[in-house]
């Protein structure tokens, strides 16, 4: 999902990245460029400059033969628009030979003729038993692999009050009777909390039909091809999850701020309510807990709370984004070389550790909260020591958002559940 939209200045300072120098050509055999799925939280404030710069002299140390060149990331390019991905996969000047991608929009890519199946790293049916399941199923479309997983991200309710209490909500009624009793703030006396409920955004067409297509998946437990397939036929009833989630979100007042466009304009806003105890509760990506760390003062921390959101009954299985490389059609063999040794690179533990928390290994800088596909890169030492990744992610199972009709179906899902919300 498209899941910011500030971009900060770039730094030249010390960046190569983004260039080959020349006086080093006759050093490489292969030269490889790939472009990130840019939208990620960022520690130092410049468009994750310092990410990209770690990961092209980790990898060019690693493969000495390949000199890796990446695109700035810029989060004001779309990366859900295929005019954009089919420039970037068969464009000569403005090409990539790698493209990190959504895979709600792989299906859109195949059908386009744009990317085909891949042979490595192996048989579908022998997908890396490292690769967290949900990440496997994302890159596949009849039993063919066409991308390699990089990064995961899923819905959560964020909520404040004792870690040790292993407590969750089963539904959205249990999380009412919260929202509607909770006044005085955990462990701190005499503090109340704001006026705001819960805060969340509804009113990206993205994000709205995501979230429904979770709702589903928690009511009727449906399959993975059923529920793309359900896209295209939905019932109003449907719908009803999502109008009571849009309803924990108004004022006494009336005020709905979750659909009315408020956090639309300022995506960061829920974050900053619930992480100054403005709010009671949050929904959002896995990610915004990088905002709501971010906006907290150091007595809040301890308090926040994680549980995917509950918008059926009973114990919930959380749905995966996936973000994952494809790869220009017909690489010469060399390049083909280059891409398979950086996927395979960049799903190591150590670099999956690197990307979702930081490439300074550091406690004392802030995460990105992202997910590892990479089961293995829960050991890794920066995320051992973190209680979040521990305690609410490392044993999160659960299913893949569908990688086929959401681009198109969401035009005309997402105006539809508005309508019913607004109506009921």
């Amino acid at each position: 999902m498209k899941r910011y939209s500030k971009m900060a200045p770039m730094v030249a300072e010390n960046i190569t990245f983004n260039k080959f120098p020349q006086h080093r050509a006759l050093h490489y055999h292969t030269i490889l460029s790939v472009a990130p799925f840019p939208y990620m939280p960022d520690p130092w404030n410049e468009n994750n400059n310092h990410l990209l710069q770690f990961i092209q002299n980790e990898f060019n140390a690693a493969h000495p033969g390949i000199y890796l060149i990446l695109r700035p990331m810029n989060t004001l390019e779309d990366f859900y628009n295929l005019t954009l991905l089919e420039d970037f996969l068969t464009g000569n000047d403005s090409g990539y030979d790698v493209v990190e991608i959504d895979t709600v929009i792989l299906g859109d890519l195949v059908a386009a003729g744009i990317i085909t199946p891949q042979t490595y790293p192996i048989l579908p049916d022998q997908i890396p038993s490292d690769w967290h399941p949900a990440a496997g199923a994302a890159v596949q479309i009849n039993q063919a692999v066409y991308a390699f997983p990089h990064l995961m991200c899923a819905y959560f309710l964020f909520t404040h009050g004792n870690p040790a209490d292993k407590r969750e909500f089963l539904s959205l009624e249990e999380l009412e009777r919260y929202l509607n009793n909770s006044y005085y703030v955990y462990n701190i006396p005499n503090l109340t909390y704001g006026s705001h409920r819960l805060v969340g955004n509804l009113n990206s067409s993205w994000d709205i039909s995501a979230i429904w297509i979770d709702s589903q998946r928690d009511i009727f437990h449906s399959t993975f091809y059923t529920e793309a397939e359900a896209l295209h036929g939905y019932e109003h009833l449907s719908f009803e999850p999502m109008r009571k989630l849009a309803k924990l979100c108004e004022s006494d007042e009336g005020v709905n701020d979750c659909v009315d466009g408020k956090f639309e304009e300022n995506y960061d806003e829920p974050a900053k309510l619930f992480g100054t105890y403005a709010a009671r509760a949050m929904f959002g990506y896995s990610e915004r807990l990088f905002h709501i760390l971010k906006e907290s003062s150091s007595n809040n921390v301890a308090d926040v709370k994680i549980q995917p959101l509950p918008l059926g009954t009973g114990a919930k299985r959380p749905v995966f984004f996936t973000d994952a490389y494809v790869f220009r059609r017909n690489l010469p063999a060399n390049k083909l070389a280059a891409a398979q040794a950086f996927v395979k690179f960049m799903a190591t533990p150590r670099m999956q550790a690197a990307v979702v928390g930081n490439e300074a290994f550091s406690e004392q800088m802030p995460l990105r909260y992202l997910l590892p596909i990479s089961k293995s890169a829960y050991n890794e030492p920066l995320l051992v020591s973190n209680r979040f990744y521990q305690d609410y992610f490392r044993n999160l199972y659960g299913y893949a958002y569908p990688n086929t009709g959401l681009l198109s179906a969401r035009r005309q899902l997402a105006p539809a559940i508005r309508k019913y919300i607004k109506e009921q």
